[in-house]
């Protein structure tokens, strides 16, 4: 917010703001005041800073949804790739019928020793 009163400062009245300041003392409740109460140069700042604001917005909310479009995409090819992996090495992670034989030919033949 600095950045942009430095920027757009010639624009406002100073002494309006100034003046709104030395009369405005720490007692006094901000609710209790009225958008008349801060004058016509405090309002075309507050109305520039909501415009800044707002744009700065937009553009953040976009980058960001670019961004997420960025990682769904990414995150569908990783899968479609990763499925087609398993897939294929599907038939390697059942367990081999040979070897399970001998496994259990050798317990049972421990067992009847």
């Amino acid at each position: 917010m600095c950045r942009l009163l430095r920027r757009f400062w010639p624009r406002v009245n100073r002494r309006d703001i100034e003046m709104e300041d030395r009369h405005s003392g720490p007692s006094e409740a901000t609710e209790d005041r009225k958008p008349e109460d801060y004058g016509e140069s405090a309002n075309a700042l507050w109305t520039l800073y909501g415009k800044e604001a707002e744009n700065h917005d937009k553009a953040l909310i976009e980058t960001w949804r670019s961004d997420m479009e960025a990682i769904i995409i990414f995150a569908g090819l990783y899968s479609a790739t990763l499925t087609s992996f398993l897939v294929d090495s599907y038939k390697n992670l059942q367990p081999d019928p040979a070897q399970e034989t001998a496994f259990y030919g050798r317990q049972s033949a421990l067992t009847l020793a």
